[in-house]
């Protein structure tokens, strides 16, 4: 088992999570993949391979994804992709798939929280990111905060307590469930809920993802053999 992916990410939290004890093989450019994962795949009796392509992901964070440069990625992964199943040998299942959607947000879709502090009343950590935040509360007033916020947001977002996700995330292990927020914001449509004091850098970004949509999470898969 390898994992092809960008020297940066070799140490990350995400990947010593997900990926540790496997061979991590460095890689920067398409074609040094392509060579690799060829190689890989042909190591021992069996073998199954991980390989990440990222340059998509950033390009609908800057450009959006009704962008020419996000076109233009994804048109680069395509014939990369195109050119990688011609070269794997026969007996090599090449599965494709991505980790979400993205959607664009418009100036006048953006509610940021700094002009509405009322909102933050109660709230100890605003965390998440714009399109799912997650609201760690007072002790005792998560019911409060949600209601402000569900009044505030309408139609815009869903806002549930963290008991009341469990269909988004599954069963919680009381070990990790104090991570996530005791009041969860999941923006609908094309919408965000962004906080220009601790997090500038989101504004300026166009395309974003995480909440709870078909376009974010309906994800194709391309299977071949």
């Amino acid at each position: 088992v390898s994992v092809l992916n960008k020297e940066d990410f070799e140490f990350s939290g995400l990947t010593q999570c997900s990926q540790r004890g496997v061979t991590y093989l460095p890689v920067e450019r398409s074609w040094d993949r392509l060579i690799t994962m060829c190689h890989e795949s042909e190591q021992g009796e069996s073998s199954l391979i991980f390989g990440y392509e990222s340059s998509l992901d950033f390009a609908g964070h800057a450009f959006g994804v009704d962008s020419d440069e996000w076109r233009g990625a994804l048109a680069a992964i395509d014939a990369d992709l195109s050119e990688l199943h011609d070269a794997l040998p026969d007996d090599v299942v090449l599965l494709v798939t991505a980790d979400h959607g993205m959607v664009d947000i418009n100036i006048e879709n953006r509610f940021d929280v700094v002009d509405h502090p009322e909102l933050l009343d109660d709230v100890v950590v605003f965390a998440g990111e714009a399109r799912f935040r997650h609201l760690h509360t007072k002790a005792g007033a998560e019911i409060k905060v949600a209601a402000a916020w569900a009044s505030a947001l309408g139609d815009r977002a869903e806002v549930r307590l963290r008991e009341n996700a469990q269909d988004w995330f599954g069963p919680l292990d009381p070990r990790v469930a104090p991570r996530f927020g005791d009041v969860v914001v999941a923006a609908l449509g094309d919408f965000g809920v962004f906080h220009s004091d601790q997090y500038a850098i989101e504004l300026r970004m166009k395309g974003f993802h995480g909440s709870i949509t078909d376009v974010e999470r309906r994800i194709p898969v391309l299977y071949s053999n």
